[in-house]
């Protein structure tokens, strides 16, 4: 990931909560868990539901989920924190920190997207949003080259604002706050405190960042998708051909978005029964099997194997589509599976 951490020294990068021990307790009281699994979605006012909100927080509350976190000198700490205004700089630290560690998230997905070999991308931003409906094709108009670069510079300067921003904070309150311990300096405390904000990022974004890992992944099978596409209308389609290929491709989209959603409602069902102190065995409901999405679909997959005005290119590239929306269906099930765990 990119981004400076020169001035604001104390501070480590991304990577660091993201390699943090995934077996450390995760503090949810200012955060609400879903029943349904979500899929990955570039809407922000649903993504953003996935970040904790620390300034809502009482300053009991978030003194009582830092405390929590820090693995050592709690009596000191507990101290320390008593005194209203360190409490009030360290509330608002982990805002700060919450922010910048979010806008890494952000910026390195953003350049994820823009470092793709995406050719394919010039023909979906051509193309009439009508040929993009009709072929079902999951597609963002937001992921064309001008607005990625556009994501990419927002971030980048909103990083280095934030950065200024926390290095002022930080010169004007060290000078200010009184340590209660003449036996530990400013430095000492604040070193303990983020080391505690950086475990407490860890738990609070890793749904937020899992989002982010969990869109890279299907934005590949996206592209992948539209790939198969674009040369089934290079070989110039008759009507006819058109018209069969796009109900194939439809009938096959409707039989996985079954099988995921029969998956979610499995998830849920055993989330509630973990909630309630019930541990479901080796025979768990949300067990997957492969059959599943073999029941659903096949007759328009036969029909393909049967229709005599497809070319042999032509039956290869639309069999090859069938394959990728069943490996993009089967990603977001184990995307719903790791949830579950």
């Amino acid at each position: 990931m990119s981004g400076s951490n020169a001035q604001a020294g104390w501070y480590e990068p991304v990577s660091q909560i993201q390699n943090q021990d995934n077996n450390s307790s995760r503090i949810r009281t200012h955060q609400k868990m879903n029943k349904y699994y979500d899929l990955p979605t570039d809407d922000w006012k649903l993504t953003c539901k996935l970040l904790p909100n620390y300034k809502t927080l009482s300053s009991h509350d978030f003194k009582r989920l830092l405390c929590k976190t820090i693995q050592t000198d709690h009596y000191q700490i507990q101290q320390w924190l008593a005194n209203t205004e360190m409490l009030q700089f360290s509330q608002q630290l982990a805002v700060l920190m919450c922010t910048s560690f979010q806008l890494k998230i952000e910026e390195e997905y953003w350049y994820y997207i823009g470092n793709l070999n995406m050719p394919v991308v010039t023909w979906l931003s051509e193309v009439s949003k009508d040929v993009i409906e009709k072929n079902s094709i999951n597609w963002d108009h937001s992921k064309i080259k001008l607005n990625i670069r556009y994501q990419q510079n927002l971030i980048r300067n909103k990083l280095q604002r934030l950065e200024i921003n926390l290095y002022n904070y930080l010169q004007r309150y060290s000078s200010n706050l009184k340590m209660n311990d003449d036996k530990m300096s400013f430095e000492q405390w604040m070193n303990i405190i983020c080391n505690a904000l950086v475990v407490l990022m860890q738990n609070d974004l890793h749904h937020f960042n899992t989002n982010f890992e969990q869109k890279k992944i299907l934005f590949t099978y996206d592209i992948n998708d539209a790939n198969r596409v674009k040369p089934f209308y290079d070989l110039n389609p008759i009507e006819k051909q058109v018209y069969s290929t796009q109900q194939i491709w439809r009938s096959k989209l409707r039989a996985c978005e079954k099988v995921i959603s029969q998956q979610n409602k499995r998830w849920s069902r055993s989330n509630q029964v973990i909630v309630k102190g019930i541990i479901p065995g080796n025979h768990s409901i949300i067990n997957m099997k492969q059959n599943e999405f073999d029941n659903y679909g096949n007759d328009q997959e036969n029909r393909l194997l049967s229709m005599k005005c497809f070319s042999p290119s032509m039956r290869a590239i639309i069999q090859a589509r069938l394959d990728n929306i069943e490996q993009r269906a089967q990603q977001i099930i184990k995307f719903i599976h790791a949830s579950s765990q």
